[in-house]
């Protein structure tokens, strides 16, 4: 398959692929590439892709963009040998943000243990487990490191209390106090997130997905208020993207992580920024505009 290029295609065009198809998820995913990099949505009077999409469609901005990422990833796999379907495509694409190269080799990987026989759930599994490999790999050579408890105690002000901390283990619960925690062996991927949400994701291949899951459980209405500590070099991954929509706090100095060997603190080799999902931005804006410089999206129409 040809690599995906910004292609000058007309409205009509674009949404006669998505009406047939749902023809295949390759062509409704360009399509809506089509739609919103052309800006093509503005032709029938909507200021944003993904009001478009809403009323146009029924469909929430993740759904499209899930097509669109599944289109990207099957624009890395040759003619003849790409899943079947959309959902197959999609658990792929946390491989693509670090090294694209992965996702033909694992593909490949699963197509010649199951042949034909492929489902989506086996997909996500193999590519947790790749990305869990690679995680593991690039912690073998450094200690862990916590979020130092001042920034948590923040947390903890703005949302009230947290119900749940998705990515962590027993030595960090002595200062974030979640009522419920998930450690590695837990694989918190895979459970079920609900409440206020503290989310300090593990730094690597499995940031994305501990992103994009916090994103799914938000439209969902499971997550009620989320607090995301993240790499600020990071806002060009595609990852990130669902990130814009909360109230950011870009750190104005490197945070001190504190270390698993209790031999004292780490300056990180970065700035950092906290994401808040909820309804307290004042309360937020206080707590976290100490540290940092606050921003939100803001959309004009051209």
């Amino acid at each position: 398959m040809a690599d995906l290029q910004l292609m000058s295609r007309s409205l009509d065009e674009c949404e006669r692929v998505i009406k047939r198809g749902l023809a295949t998820f390759v062509e409704v995913g360009e399509a809506l590439m089509a739609i919103r990099d052309q800006r093509l949505y503005r032709e029938k009077g909507y200021s944003r892709f993904e009001d478009y999409c809403q009323q146009e469609w029924g469909w929430s901005r993740i759904h499209a963009y899930r097509h669109i990422e599944a289109a990207r990833v099957a624009a890395l796999l040759p003619i003849g040998n790409m899943p079947a379907t959309e959902s197959q495509a999609r658990e792929l694409v946390p491989l693509m943000h670090d090294d694209e190269r992965l996702v033909a080799e694992t593909w490949q990987e699963i197509r010649d243990e199951r042949g034909d026989d492929v489902t989506a759930s086996y997909v996500r599994d193999v590519v947790r487990q790749r990305l869990m490999a690679h995680q593991l790999i690039s912690q073998s050579t450094s200690n862990e490191w916590y979020t130092p408890p001042e920034y948590v105690e923040a947390a903890r002000a703005v949302m009230g209390a947290i119900d749940l901390d998705p990515a962590s283990n027993h030595t960090a619960q002595a200062w974030i106090k979640a009522s419920r925690y998930y450690t590695p062996d837990d694989d918190g991927l895979a459970c079920e997130w609900c409440g206020r949400v503290w989310l300090n994701p593990p730094w690597g291949q499995l940031t994305g997905q501990f992103v994009s899951k916090l994103a799914d459980e938000l439209v969902r209405g499971h997550v009620e208020q989320a607090i995301v500590l993240v790499n600020a070099h990071a806002t060009d991954t595609q990852w990130f993207s669902p990130l814009w929509d909360g109230l950011l706090c870009f750190t104005d100095h490197r945070i001190n992580y504190l270390s698993s060997d209790e031999v004292g603190s780490s300056g990180s080799t970065h700035g950092s920024v906290f994401v808040y999902f909820g309804e307290n931005h004042e309360s937020f804006g206080k707590a976290f505009g100490r540290w940092g410089v606050l921003v939100r999206r803001v959309r004009y129409d051209d």
